[in-house]
């Protein structure tokens, strides 16, 4: 996507149904390791469509619930919702675990970026894949944390008016 060698395979989704099946699939592997999903969407997001590649946004939702699984405690909480920014859709994954250092929250998203003294493995490139995902779409991500307070990644993408059929 970065190079412009690749495009994207969009299709008129809804906020609803796209969070719904994030949710689904996401709960196969949040629950069996003791976590719970909260899930909200929005009541404004009702029959509210992007114009989207559902499986490059897929991956990028994959990838903020699989962090904020390894990332929560036992028994804790993922969030995961949709919300309502003027001419946006706010999409949100919020855990309850350690949080991220002020210094680092600005460089979660580059290349091979890991916070120091974390102990998680990783390559650190599954942010930096889905910013490059969320601008594509026209969008943009970002981190919120407090250390000891969780962490919340969230990415905007724009509500691109649709032709109807």
């Amino acid at each position: 996507l970065e190079s412009g060698t690749s495009t994207l395979s969009r299709r008129d989704v809804e906020v609803g149904v796209l969070v719904e099946e994030m949710a689904r699939e996401a709960r196969g592997f949040i629950e069996p390791v003791g976590l719970t999903l909260a899930v909200a969407v929005a009541p404004e997001l009702t029959g509210v469509r992007l114009s989207l590649d559902a499986e490059r946004i897929r991956h990028v939702f994959m990838n903020l619930l699989t962090n904020a699984v390894k990332y929560s405690p036992a028994g804790g909480v993922v969030g995961l919702s949709a919300t309502v920014e003027p001419g946006l859709v706010r999409f949100a994954v919020r855990d309850a675990g350690p949080g991220i250092p002020a210094e680092s929250v600005t460089r979660v998203f580059d290349r091979f970026y890991r916070a120091p003294d974390q102990v998680k493995s990783g390559a650190g490139l599954g942010l930096a894949i889905a910013r490059e995902i969320v601008v594509a779409h026209g969008g943009s991500i970002a981190c919120t944390s407090e250390v000891g307070r969780g962490a919340e990644f969230y990415f905007l993408l724009p509500v691109a008016a649709t032709s109807s059929s």
